[in-house]
Formats: C-alpha cells, sequence, structure tokens
C-alpha cells in the first residue's frame, strides 16, 4: 500500500507478471476494466529491490498519480516531501530527493538491477544529476529507492518520475523526539551512577 499524506495518493499496489507486465495499466485489483487502471510494481523488482519502480496514471481528475506533476513545486514538494509504502515486512518511510522530466530513451531510470556497489552509485550519480533541482545527494550504496513514475505530455513519451530514499528509523524521528530520548538517557545514566556510588559508600 502506498500513500503521500496529505494527497490522494492512498492505494494498494499490484503487481504482474513478466508475461504481461503492463496488466495493470487499465486494470483493478479485481481485474476488472477500468480506465485509471491500478497503482502498480514494475514487474521485476519488489519493495526489497534496490530501486522499487512504481507506475500509475496521470488522470484528468487529480487521481493516481497525477500529484507528481506538481512535485516540481518548490513549495508543494517540501509540504508533502514524506512517501510510505507498507509491506509484509513492516512501513517503509521515504523522502523525496529529486525529480525528473524524461523518458526511457533519455535515461534508464526504471533500472533494477545492478552489478555491484559501484554500478549502483553510478546510477545514483547520473539520475541526481538530471533532477529538475538540486538534490542533497546524502544517499549510497546501502540505500535504497523509490522511483514514482507517470505519464508526462512535454513531448511523446515523456514521464514525470519522482525519486525517493529510504529513510532510516533514525533520520525518521522528529528532531524533539531524539532530544527527548537523549536526554532521557542522560537521566537514567545519572540515577545509575548514584544508586552506584550509594552501594559503594554502604
Amino acid at each position: 500500500w502506498i500513500s503521500i499524506p496529505g494527497t490522494c495518493v492512498d492505494y494498494p499496489v499490484l503487481q504482474s507478471s513478466a508475461d504481461d507486465p503492463e496488466y495493470y495499466l487499465r486494470r483493478t485489483y479485481k481485474g476488472e476494466w477500468r480506465t485509471a487502471g491500478s497503482i502498480f510494481f514494475q514487474w521485476d523488482c519488489s519493495a526489497e529491490s534496490q530501486n522499487t519502480v512504481v507506475y500509475g496514471h496521470n488522470m484528468n481528475d487529480g487521481t493516481m498519480f497525477a500529484v507528481l506533476q506538481k512535485m516540481t513545486d518548490e513549495a508543494f514538494r517540501n509540504e508533502h516531501s514524506k512517501i510510505l509504502l507498507q509491506t509484509s515486512n513492516g512501513l517503509r518511510e521515504y523522502q523525496i530527493a529529486a525529480v525528473l522530466k524524461t523518458d526511457i530513451t533519455k535515461f534508464r531510470f526504471n533500472r533494477t538491477e545492478f552489478a555491484d556497489h559501484a554500478d549502483f552509485l553510478s546510477f545514483q550519480k547520473e539520475l541526481f544529476a538530471q533532477s529538475l533541482y538540486e538534490s542533497q545527494t546524502i544517499h549510497g550504496e546501502d540505500c535504497r529507492l523509490l522511483t514514482l513514475v507517470t505519464c508526462s505530455y512535454e513531448w511523446e513519451n515523456a514521464r514525470t518520475v519522482v525519486i525517493a530514499a529510504e529513510v532510516s528509523e533514525n533520520q525518521s524521528m522528529e528532531p524533539k523526539a531524539i532530544i527527548l530520548i537523549c536526554l532521557c538517557a542522560v537521566i537514567l545514566g545519572g540515577l545509575v551512577f548514584l544508586h552506584i556510588r550509594n552501594r559503594r559508600k554502604k
């Protein structure tokens, strides 16, 4: 299940097979025909992939992945920079790191397999270099990317591609929460120290 808090993106994510990779392009989760189709994983990836690629239509009524077009606006992007992906292994949080206007002939943004760490880092470097805004590339070889793709209409086969990087547990914590935890740790450490010192005096 994928959601972008504060937007209409709140949908199940499906996945078809290599034999029919676009099965859900115009089908619901029940397999019934629908113009809007469904949100779906690229057939050769999963939530465990280094680059998880997810597709959705750019609908005129603003549903599905139409909101990705708004991510080119800095104010909107900053207000809706968090993406949540619920998997069988738990909830994963991602932070938007880049927005591209491209197509598959210009850049293979949908790669899911990499020869080694160097290959993945080279992919990241090229990806962030094409971002419409300067990205703080704090990501590395252990980073998981979430790539959201929808149609765009600047030229034939153009795509709006939003890249998000997985946030670690420490990164996802609010600053106030981190300060509170640190403060509690200091207090607890102090109490333990006093307890040990008092026992030694006895």
